[in-house]
């Protein structure tokens, strides 16, 4: 298995991730609606329903509060920049890869023409070999 495939594999795992990534999330959302319209059918057994924790959560922090979903978001962002390394990696290699099939056909080119002009220079020296040996050196 070369680079190339290697990193189209990779690639490709990364986007099955960020796949299941945007499923969980768009699941969470909507579970975050079922909750907010109706909290009561989701409270706890103490009787404490979830968005009333989610606001005692709050007031103690003077910023905004932290997101059940940030974790997700992170690994999201963190998927995405992976696949762009990839995909960036995957683009040098390629274009690696062309550079080099050019020069190999290049130097391809060069060999024939080697070969062809060794095979033309002895022909000569064979020629020139069987003339001295005729005219009797």
């Amino acid at each position: 298995m070369d680079l190339v495939e290697l990193l189209q594999r990779e690639i490709q795992d990364w986007k099955m991730k960020y796949s299941k990534l945007i499923v969980e999330n768009v699941n969470l959302k909507g579970f975050k609606s079922m909750v907010m319209n109706d909290p009561k059918k989701y409270s706890k057994e103490s009787g404490t329903c979830v968005t009333a924790e989610l606001k005692k959560d709050r007031i103690g922090h003077n910023g905004p509060p932290e997101s059940i979903f940030d974790e997700e978001r992170k690994n999201f962002k963190d998927g995405l920049a992976k696949i762009k390394e990839l995909e960036l990696s995957l683009a040098n290699a390629l274009e690696v890869n062309e550079s080099h099939r050019k020069l190999n056909g290049k130097l391809q080119e060069r060999l024939t023409e080697v070969e062809e002009d060794n095979k033309k220079l002895s022909h000569q020296i064979e020629d020139r070999v069987n003339k001295m040996r005729k005219s009797g050196l």
